[in-house]
């Protein structure tokens, strides 16, 4: 899995889980988001864990996530997991260019229930285009 596939797959499934869970904070497992990385030290495995990892710090980074701060720097377990009010609100946007009247979450929930496959094609990169532009 290239790195943006494993960006968007991993961001689809965390605000997903985090919205679904909302404002209750949980814990966030990056090796059980995909079937089968759970078990999986291979290097392709601890590749993709480090792609959520890193997907997770990026979400809290750009303020759509937080999580407990006192967790451990290489963990892939996020503790106390939750929207701001920026995720929120940006999942809960309907943005224009996309041309439905949708929003970004039920667009992000429609590509996760299609496939894995699907992820890095136009349509995933425009819904998180619209995540993170408003538009």
């Amino acid at each position: 899995m290239s790195n943006i596939k494993g960006f968007e797959y991993c961001m689809s499934e965390v605000l997903t889980m985090l919205y679904e869970n909302f404002p209750v904070p949980i814990n966030v497992n990056v090796r059980e988001l995909k079937p089968g990385l759970k078990d999986d030290f291979s290097d392709e495995g601890n590749e993709t864990v480090d792609v959520f990892r890193h997907t997770i710090h990026f979400l809290k980074r750009e303020s759509y996530i937080v999580t407990y701060d006192k967790e451990v720097k290489e963990s892939h377990i996020f503790r106390e997991a939750v929207l701001t009010s920026k995720g929120f609100a940006a999942l809960n946007l309907v943005p224009k260019s996309l041309n439905e009247n949708k929003t970004i979450l039920e667009q992000l929930e429609q590509l996760k229930n299609k496939s894995v496959a699907i992820m890095g094609t136009a349509s995933a990169a425009a819904i998180f285009r619209a995540f993170f532009t408003g538009t």
